[in-house]
């Protein structure tokens, strides 16, 4: 692990943080830097399985199409390249990583590549890492640089990221989850009250360092013993839990609410101030149920189509949303009403409707009618009548680990009994409706931000997948791990659909690292398409099916297990180009290397398959987002232990597809491995015999 400075002297709060210096355990390892040959010696093995779906070399061709040119290539003359030849040249001339080491080795040659995109990048990186323009050894020493002067060298990079993209943060950026349904809370405004009141007691143990080791360390078991390790992970998250983005033109800013004693209640587009404290003690539950019933009570009595839905506007395009807000805060009842959402704890949804199918209520999570809304808080919470709640999770704070120590907490204080009585007298409350003075432009803004948002919702599509036949307890007894299962049915869904392998990214936390958030699990490999081809080759028997699904989930885990470790491939090719992209503004005739230009890294971070595995947390039962490019799905899984949750997101209309061949594709490989087993078992007893 590489030493910092930030590691003796606690780094400087960034403003309009917390303000809690607990949060900031610098003694925690700092994320490390791979070498940079064992970086691109990476990339390149993470690569190359995107060009096979373009000309597929021997090594990776089903059984049965190995057969028939293995029987053509007995009937061709003895001087023709065979394919076993073509074999032997591969394994002895590619640039990859020797056995010994993980060094680039030489350049291409024609022989040992799929096809000539390849062969190019090959070359391209063997010229970045040893090249006589020394272009790769130059950044990556700028950034071994920059990782001495700050508590994680892509910090910047990933806040410029997050903070400076212009684009609508709705489904692209905004995650949802579905909580559990409170059977003790069906009705709304006791369900809302149960979730506000769980809010207040989780900022107070953020804010007095209280957190149960759930959410200070990671807890792992060895395999096959019962020897457990904790892991302590880096709080630095914790400041954003509970905020705001505020938009302006250029980059927006954060601003942490964790101290707020207020909520903001949005209910048929109109909002409403919520106090969470009386004086310093934290109202009851039947207080804040009190209000709510009231609030709830105003709006209905409300002309909704008279009033302009102002949350639409943290829907648009952010230099638009800004460029409004900073009209709107010329007039002094608009700045004080937006100073009471900005600094607002959490926002509450009171939604109008009684959803039970589940991809209605994804929806309300996603997207809702793109009105009823207001982005810009890190947690949103919409309550439907019938006590169903889907939260709207802001990204630019903080990650989905962090947000399950959020829905752990409040879900598990929630099984306690009721304190809320619905029929006792309600005690009259003055509630504060927060109100607008709205100017034609920004009236006019508010109705082109509705027409943008309809398209942007219609086009996209949204499936949920609830598969209830099996889950990690029988994965378990497959003796395949759950999570490199779901990714595998992935794969083979994909390649049955489109014939192809393509680049498919999984995070993984990283807050074992001073300021970590996340790092990349890249699942295509050499294996796991060698496993799809397998798995849809009819002459394949059901052993060897077996057996590249076993071997793909295998390579899976090793790959988690480097990513978790801190020597994945994404996060060190990011901070190389974030700083080739700085040199090309700064430096006068400085050119972006042409490994960055190059069709493999496009390839590779267009992620047609975008995933998320937000397990073990009982109170959470479905979680998903948007794709992350035009052709792309997003699918984000929960395993549970008899059953698995899956949201299926597309921009083509393709989810509902997906979501078919997905579940056929998940029954296809248990049954394989039932089968397996259950022969190899059987073969044991008869050689006893």
């Amino acid at each position: 692990k590489m030493s910092m400075s930030s590691a003796q002297t606690p780094p400087k709060l960034p403003p309009h943080s917390s303000g809690l210096s607990h949060l900031e355990l610098t003694h925690l390892p700092c994320l490390p830097i791979p070498s940079l040959d064992q970086t691109f010696s990476r990339y390149l093995s993470v690569v190359k399985p995107l060009f096979l779906s373009d000309v597929e070399d021997q090594v990776d061709v089903p059984p049965s199409q190995q057969r028939e040119n293995n029987e053509k290539s007995a009937s061709t003359k003895c001087d023709e390249e065979t394919p076993a030849t073509r074999a032997q040249q591969h394994d002895e001339n590619k640039i990859s990583t020797p056995k010994h080491s993980n060094r680039l080795s030489k350049r291409a040659s024609s022989s040992s590549v799929p096809n000539a995109a390849y062969e190019k990048t090959q070359n391209l990186a063997y010229d970045f890492v040893y090249g006589p323009h020394q272009m790769g050894p130059t950044l990556d020493k700028e950034l071994r640089q920059l990782a001495r002067e700050s508590p994680h060298f892509l910090e910047g990079f990933w806040n410029s990221m997050y903070l400076e993209s212009r684009a609508p943060v709705i489904i692209n950026t905004s995650p949802y989850f579905k909580l559990r349904l409170d059977k003790v809370r069906e009705d709304q405004c006791a369900r809302a009250a149960n979730l506000l009141m769980g809010t207040v007691q989780y900022a107070r143990v953020v804010i007095n360092d209280e957190f149960p080791d759930a959410m200070r360390y990671e807890v792992s078991r060895a395999s096959g013993t019962n020897e457990v390790t904790r892991t302590e992970l880096c709080l630095s998250q914790f400041h954003w839990v509970l905020s705001s983005t505020i938009a302006q033109y250029g980059r927006d800013y954060l601003k942490s609410t964790l101290h707020s004693k207020h909520a903001v209640v949005l209910c048929r587009h109109q909002f409403y101030k919520l106090e969470l404290y009386n004086g310093e003690t934290p109202r009851t539950e039947q207080q804040l149920y009190n209000e709510l019933t009231q609030i709830l009570s105003d709006a209905q009595s409300s002309q909704q189509h008279q009033i302009l839905p102002v949350g639409t506007l943290t829907t648009a395009n952010r230099d638009v949303w800004a460029g409004a807000r900073e009209t709107m805060m010329t007039d002094s009842l608009n700045r004080s009403s937006l100073a009471v959402i900005d600094d607002a704890l959490i926002l509450i949804i009171l939604d109008e409707t009684s959803p039970t199918d589940w991809e209605d209520i994804a929806r309300l999570g996603m997207h809702s009618d793109g009105r009823n809304l207001w982005l810009d808080k890190s947690l949103s919470v919409t309550v439907c009548q019938n006590g169903e709640a889907a939260v709207t999770m802001n990204h630019a704070g903080y990650d989905g680990d962090v947000f399950n120590s959020w829905a752990r907490f409040v879900t598990e204080l929630a099984e306690g009994p009721p304190s809320v009585a619905l029929d006792a007298p309600l005690e009259f409350i003055r509630i504060h409706k927060l109100r607008w003075n709205l100017t034609k432009p920004v009236i006019k803004l508010i109705k082109q931000s509705e027409k943008t948002v309809d398209e942007f919702i219609d086009s996209t599509d949204l499936s949920v997948l609830r598969f209830t036949h099996f889950g990690k307890s029988e994965m378990k007894k497959l003796r395949v791990s759950p999570d490199a299962f779901i990714q595998m049915s992935f794969q083979l869904t994909y390649f049955r659909l489109f014939r192809k392998t393509v680049s498919t990214y999984e995070p993984m936390n990283a807050r074992r690292f001073l300021h970590g958030r996340t790092t990349t699990v890249r699942v295509q490999s050499k294996s796991s398409r060698k496993f799809t081809l397998c798995f849809t080759d009819p002459l394949a028997s059901g052993h060897q099916k077996a057996e590249s699904l076993r071997k793909a989930c295998q390579v899976h885990q090793e790959q988690i297990k480097r990513s978790k470790a801190g020597h994945g491939v994404d996060r060190h090719l990011f901070g190389l180009l974030c700083l080739a992209k700085h040199n090309v503004q700064k430096l006068p005739g400085y050119t972006l290397p042409e490994i960055f230009q190059d069709v493999s890294f496009r390839r590779l971070r267009t992620d047609l398959m975008s995933t998320s595995n937000s397990s073990g947390v009982p109170g959470l039962v479905l979680q998903g987002f948007g794709p992350v490019c035009a052709d792309g799905f997003g699918l984000g899984y929960i395993i549970h232990n008899d059953e698995i949750t899956i949201s299926i997101s597309n921009f083509k209309k393709k989810s509902s597809m997906f979501k078919d061949v997905l579940r056929q594709s998940m029954f296809d490989m248990k049954r394989v491995l039932e089968a397996d087993m259950k022969s190899n078992t059987s073969g044991m007893v008869t050689s006893k015999m």
